[in-house]
Protein backbone atom coordinates (compact mmCIF):
# COMPACT_ATOMS: atom_id res chain seq x y z
CA UNK A 1 0.00 0.00 0.00
CA UNK A 2 2.73 2.12 0.54
CA UNK A 3 4.57 1.81 -2.73
CA UNK A 4 0.74 2.58 -4.06
CA UNK A 5 0.76 5.54 -2.31
CA UNK A 6 4.00 6.80 -3.55
CA UNK A 7 3.39 5.89 -7.24
CA UNK A 8 0.09 7.70 -7.35
CA UNK A 9 1.10 11.38 -5.24
CA UNK A 10 4.77 11.37 -6.32
CA UNK A 11 4.36 9.88 -9.88
CA UNK A 12 0.47 10.42 -10.90
CA UNK A 13 -0.07 6.98 -11.56
CA UNK A 14 -3.53 6.06 -12.23
CA UNK A 15 -4.43 3.90 -9.23
CA UNK A 16 -6.70 1.75 -11.97
CA UNK A 17 -2.52 0.56 -13.19
CA UNK A 18 -2.07 -0.23 -10.08
CA UNK A 19 -2.44 -3.86 -8.87
CA UNK A 20 -1.74 -5.11 -4.66
CA UNK A 21 -0.27 -8.72 -5.26
CA UNK A 22 2.26 -8.79 -2.53
CA UNK A 23 5.36 -10.91 -2.73
CA UNK A 24 4.93 -14.40 -4.28
CA UNK A 25 8.79 -14.92 -3.15
CA UNK A 26 7.92 -14.82 0.49
CA UNK A 27 5.03 -17.01 0.28
CA UNK A 28 6.39 -20.16 1.98
CA UNK A 29 8.22 -17.66 4.50
CA UNK A 30 5.09 -17.01 6.19
CA UNK A 31 4.91 -20.88 6.66
CA UNK A 32 8.52 -21.33 7.84
CA UNK A 33 8.43 -19.31 11.59
CA UNK A 34 10.84 -21.58 14.16
CA UNK A 35 9.92 -20.39 17.83
CA UNK A 36 12.09 -23.37 19.43
CA UNK A 37 14.11 -22.56 22.25
CA UNK A 38 17.56 -22.75 22.76
CA UNK A 39 20.04 -22.29 25.51
CA UNK A 40 22.85 -20.83 23.45
CA UNK A 41 22.32 -18.38 21.08
CA UNK A 42 22.75 -18.20 17.36
CA UNK A 43 22.92 -14.79 15.34
CA UNK A 44 22.95 -14.12 11.88
CA UNK A 45 24.98 -11.47 10.15
CA UNK A 46 24.56 -10.36 6.82
CA UNK A 47 26.11 -7.87 5.51
CA UNK A 48 25.45 -6.40 2.20
CA UNK A 49 27.89 -5.27 0.27
CA UNK A 50 29.64 -2.41 -1.46
CA UNK A 51 27.97 -1.81 -4.91
CA UNK A 52 29.81 -0.02 -7.19
CA UNK A 53 26.94 1.57 -8.98
CA UNK A 54 26.30 3.68 -6.19
CA UNK A 55 28.38 6.07 -6.58
CA UNK A 56 29.37 6.04 -3.15
CA UNK A 57 32.26 3.14 -3.47
CA UNK A 58 35.29 4.48 -1.59
CA UNK A 59 38.67 3.59 0.56
CA UNK A 60 36.64 5.45 3.38
CA UNK A 61 33.71 3.24 3.27
CA UNK A 62 35.59 -0.02 2.70
CA UNK A 63 37.52 0.75 6.16
CA UNK A 64 34.64 1.50 8.14
CA UNK A 65 32.85 -1.80 6.89
CA UNK A 66 35.79 -4.01 7.81
CA UNK A 67 36.32 -1.72 11.29
CA UNK A 68 32.31 -2.21 12.12
CA UNK A 69 32.70 -6.13 11.37
CA UNK A 70 35.56 -6.62 13.66
CA UNK A 71 33.48 -4.85 16.30
CA UNK A 72 30.80 -7.31 15.80
CA UNK A 73 33.11 -10.02 15.70
CA UNK A 74 34.89 -9.59 18.83
CA UNK A 75 31.59 -8.96 20.82
CA UNK A 76 30.35 -12.45 19.87
CA UNK A 77 33.48 -13.79 20.04
CA UNK A 78 33.41 -12.40 23.99
CA UNK A 79 30.49 -14.35 24.44
CA UNK A 80 30.68 -18.39 25.55
CA UNK A 81 27.11 -18.30 24.89
CA UNK A 82 26.40 -16.87 21.37
CA UNK A 83 27.03 -18.30 17.77
CA UNK A 84 27.73 -16.86 14.60
CA UNK A 85 26.67 -17.51 11.19
CA UNK A 86 27.37 -15.31 7.91
CA UNK A 87 25.48 -15.22 5.14
CA UNK A 88 26.51 -13.00 1.87
CA UNK A 89 24.06 -11.92 -1.29
CA UNK A 90 24.79 -14.12 -3.72
CA UNK A 91 25.82 -11.58 -6.14
CA UNK A 92 29.01 -11.11 -8.25
CA UNK A 93 30.60 -8.24 -7.21
CA UNK A 94 34.29 -7.33 -6.01
CA UNK A 95 33.24 -6.37 -2.42
CA UNK A 96 31.95 -9.95 -1.90
CA UNK A 97 35.10 -11.29 -2.90
CA UNK A 98 36.73 -8.96 -0.28
CA UNK A 99 33.90 -9.92 2.83
CA UNK A 100 35.32 -13.86 1.69
CA UNK A 101 38.59 -13.11 2.13
CA UNK A 102 38.27 -10.70 4.48
CA UNK A 103 36.52 -13.11 6.77
CA UNK A 104 38.88 -15.61 6.32
CA UNK A 105 41.85 -13.43 8.03
CA UNK A 106 39.34 -12.63 10.63
CA UNK A 107 39.37 -16.03 11.71
CA UNK A 108 40.49 -19.37 9.31
CA UNK A 109 38.12 -21.14 10.56
CA UNK A 110 34.79 -19.35 10.16
CA UNK A 111 32.62 -20.81 7.41
CA UNK A 112 30.80 -17.94 5.03
CA UNK A 113 27.76 -19.09 3.45
CA UNK A 114 26.97 -17.62 -0.14
CA UNK A 115 24.64 -19.84 -1.65
CA UNK A 116 22.27 -21.53 1.04
CA UNK A 117 18.35 -20.94 1.46
CA UNK A 118 18.56 -17.51 3.56
CA UNK A 119 14.99 -19.06 5.11
CA UNK A 120 17.03 -22.04 6.44
CA UNK A 121 20.00 -20.27 7.62
CA UNK A 122 17.77 -17.62 9.54
CA UNK A 123 15.66 -20.46 10.83
CA UNK A 124 18.19 -21.63 12.94
CA UNK A 125 19.28 -17.83 14.10
CA UNK A 126 17.88 -16.25 17.62
CA UNK A 127 18.48 -12.78 15.95
CA UNK A 128 19.61 -10.92 12.77
CA UNK A 129 22.12 -8.47 11.84
CA UNK A 130 22.10 -6.42 8.80
CA UNK A 131 24.85 -4.19 7.40
CA UNK A 132 23.68 -0.93 5.02
CA UNK A 133 26.80 0.71 3.38
CA UNK A 134 24.46 2.53 1.39
CA UNK A 135 21.97 4.29 3.43
CA UNK A 136 19.32 4.57 0.62
CA UNK A 137 18.38 1.36 0.86
CA UNK A 138 17.75 -2.02 2.53
CA UNK A 139 18.50 -5.59 2.36
CA UNK A 140 15.71 -7.77 2.03
CA UNK A 141 17.05 -9.51 4.47
CA UNK A 142 15.59 -7.18 6.94
CA UNK A 143 11.85 -7.80 5.84
CA UNK A 144 12.56 -11.38 5.87
CA UNK A 145 13.60 -11.33 9.05
CA UNK A 146 10.24 -9.50 10.06
CA UNK A 147 8.46 -12.11 8.55
CA UNK A 148 9.95 -14.85 10.35
CA UNK A 149 9.42 -12.55 13.73
CA UNK A 150 13.49 -12.54 14.61
CA UNK A 151 14.81 -9.21 15.83
CA UNK A 152 16.86 -7.18 14.00
CA UNK A 153 20.00 -5.19 14.37
CA UNK A 154 20.34 -2.80 10.85
CA UNK A 155 24.03 -0.88 11.47
CA UNK A 156 24.06 2.04 8.86
CA UNK A 157 27.69 3.08 7.80
CA UNK A 158 26.27 6.63 7.15
CA UNK A 159 24.79 9.31 9.48
CA UNK A 160 22.30 10.19 7.07
CA UNK A 161 19.27 8.22 6.67
CA UNK A 162 16.50 7.74 4.95
CA UNK A 163 12.61 7.70 6.03
CA UNK A 164 12.37 3.64 6.06
CA UNK A 165 8.82 2.51 7.09
CA UNK A 166 9.98 -0.26 9.07
CA UNK A 167 12.28 1.93 11.13
CA UNK A 168 9.64 4.16 11.50
CA UNK A 169 7.41 1.38 12.76
CA UNK A 170 10.10 0.70 15.27
CA UNK A 171 10.30 -2.79 14.30
CA UNK A 172 14.17 -2.99 13.48
CA UNK A 173 16.40 -1.58 15.82
CA UNK A 174 18.18 1.01 13.98
CA UNK A 175 22.20 2.17 14.78
CA UNK A 176 24.98 3.98 12.71
CA UNK A 177 28.61 2.17 13.11
CA UNK A 178 29.41 4.66 15.55
CA UNK A 179 26.93 3.95 18.23
CA UNK A 180 26.91 1.33 21.09
CA UNK A 181 26.86 -1.88 19.09
CA UNK A 182 27.30 -4.46 21.72
CA UNK A 183 23.99 -2.70 23.40
CA UNK A 184 22.06 -3.36 20.25
CA UNK A 185 23.52 -6.81 20.56
CA UNK A 186 22.53 -7.32 23.39
CA UNK A 187 19.22 -5.80 23.24
CA UNK A 188 18.12 -8.46 20.29
CA UNK A 189 19.63 -11.47 21.93
CA UNK A 190 18.30 -11.50 25.55
CA UNK A 191 15.93 -8.14 26.44
CA UNK A 192 12.99 -9.96 26.39
CA UNK A 193 11.26 -6.86 26.48
CA UNK A 194 12.89 -5.88 23.30
CA UNK A 195 12.67 -8.94 21.63
CA UNK A 196 8.84 -9.11 21.88
CA UNK A 197 8.31 -5.48 21.29
CA UNK A 198 10.21 -5.54 17.64
CA UNK A 199 8.18 -9.10 17.30
CA UNK A 200 4.64 -7.00 17.67
CA UNK A 201 6.24 -4.32 15.85
CA UNK A 202 7.13 -6.30 12.93
CA UNK A 203 3.68 -8.04 12.77
CA UNK A 204 2.05 -4.52 12.78
CA UNK A 205 4.58 -3.27 10.30
CA UNK A 206 3.76 -5.80 8.13
CA UNK A 207 0.31 -5.45 8.08
CA UNK A 208 0.55 -2.24 6.22
CA UNK A 209 4.13 -2.80 4.04
CA UNK A 210 3.03 -6.17 3.00
CA UNK A 211 -0.64 -7.55 1.35
CA UNK A 212 -1.60 -11.12 0.57
CA UNK A 213 0.43 -12.46 3.69
CA UNK A 214 1.53 -16.42 2.34
CA UNK A 215 -1.19 -16.17 -0.69
CA UNK A 216 0.34 -13.95 -3.30
CA UNK A 217 1.36 -16.22 -5.89
CA UNK A 218 -2.11 -17.71 -5.54
CA UNK A 219 -3.31 -13.36 -5.89
CA UNK A 220 -1.14 -13.10 -8.88
CA UNK A 221 -1.96 -16.33 -10.34
CA UNK A 222 -6.03 -15.03 -10.18
CA UNK A 223 -5.11 -11.71 -11.82
CA UNK A 224 -3.37 -13.43 -14.97
CA UNK A 225 -6.42 -15.81 -15.37
CA UNK A 226 -8.94 -12.56 -14.71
Amino acid sequence: KTQKNYLIKERNISSEKILLVGSPKHDNFFDSKNHELKERKTILLAPRPITEISGEDNTELHIRYEKILKKIYQIIKNNDNVDIIIKLHPIQLGHNEELVEFFKTLDSKMHVDLFSSVKDIMKQSDAVISISPENWDLSTIVLESQILEKPTLNIFLNKKTYEFQCINDNSVLSMTDDSDIEHGINEILFNENTINCLKDNAKKHLKSYLVNHGTASQKFANILNS
